[in-house]
């Protein structure tokens, strides 16, 4: 059976692939998008799954945040400040796809960020449209083997609130997980 991190190592390869989609595109077609650093418009993330929770909990250990942002009406993600992202370097998935063009099997549309790609008449070659169904199946996959292997498969199709991860309350398996 694969331990925690030979899961979480694929997590990775996944984000890997992310970024690398991310700087295909950019290099591609610069002049489209509008996403720099500061730019906090997509930054509304309010929960993650159990391997993504794991994620940020082992990079919080090694990372202090300071100061209290919580509160009930807060429809940012609770690790922005300042209108940067405290997690850049482990946020999740979802963060890392903000701004790219976007397609599924579910929606015959194309996503992407209103910011971004607004120049009508320029034709986007299909390689550089992300189509999510395989990120997110392979994510849920992900997810449901770590679960697994924490013993805590009842979790699986759970999402832990980012606002309890900031400030630590998070479930015993994943506590557990953490400290390995």
């Amino acid at each position: 059976m694969p331990a925690v991190h030979d899961i979480f190592t694929q997590y990775l390869k996944l984000c890997t692939y992310c970024d690398l989609f991310w700087k295909s595109v950019f290099s591609k077609y610069p002049e489209q998008f509008q996403c720099i650093e500061g730019c906090s418009s997509c930054c509304e993330l309010q929960s993650v799954n159990a391997l993504e929770a794991y994620s940020i909990g082992i990079n919080l250990q090694k990372k202090r945040l300071s100061g209290s942002r919580l509160n009930s009406s807060q429809t940012t993600c609770v690790f922005l400040k300042s209108d940067h992202c405290e997690i850049y370097a482990y946020r999740p998935i979802i963060c890392r796809t903000h701004g790219l063009l976007l397609s599924n099997s579910e929606s015959p549309r194309i996503s992407t960020c209103l910011k971004n790609f607004t120049n009508s008449s320029i034709v986007i070659d299909l390689p550089y449209i992300l189509n999510t169904d395989m990120l997110t199946t392979n994510l849920m996959k992900l997810n449901i083997a770590f679960c697994i292997v924490c013993g805590a498969k009842e979790n699986a199709s759970m999402r832990f609130n980012l606002s309890d991860i900031f400030s630590g309350n998070i479930p015993e398996f994943l506590k557990d997980a953490i400290s390995l």
